[in-house]
């Protein structure tokens, strides 16, 4: 599991050296423009994942074999996380998927 990322703020007011690193990573993010292609396959991608975490709300296992809509979820949110960012996704944990999905559908926090 990884650490989550220090706000460039707080980089700032700790005079990291990764303070260089973060403000590229978030230059890099802000520089990837999406084609209306690009933008529908993402609409689609968005509407799977609602489609998985309504399949996931069944529980781990369905009729005793385990629930294949938690590996979906995951797939997903990797291929719309490298639509988006225009690079490899890098590896997450359940947890951050599901609440990446969350916050995707609009009930995060």
């Amino acid at each position: 599991m990884s650490n989550p990322r220090t706000e460039i703020s707080d980089l700032l007011l700790q005079n990291s050296p990764n303070l260089a690193r973060a403000l590229r990573r978030e230059k890099d993010d802000a520089s990837v423009t999406l084609t209306p292609e690009q933008q529908s396959e993402v609409e689609q991608l968005d509407e799977l994942i609602a489609a998985a975490m309504r399949a996931c709300k069944k529980g781990s296992t369905v009729g005793g074999k385990r629930n294949p809509a938690f590996a979906n979820l995951q797939a997903l949110v990797r291929t719309r996380d490298m639509l988006l960012k225009g690079r490899r996704a890098t590896a997450k944990s359940s947890k951050d998927l599901l609440a990446e999905a969350d916050r995707l559908l609009g009930r995060g926090n």
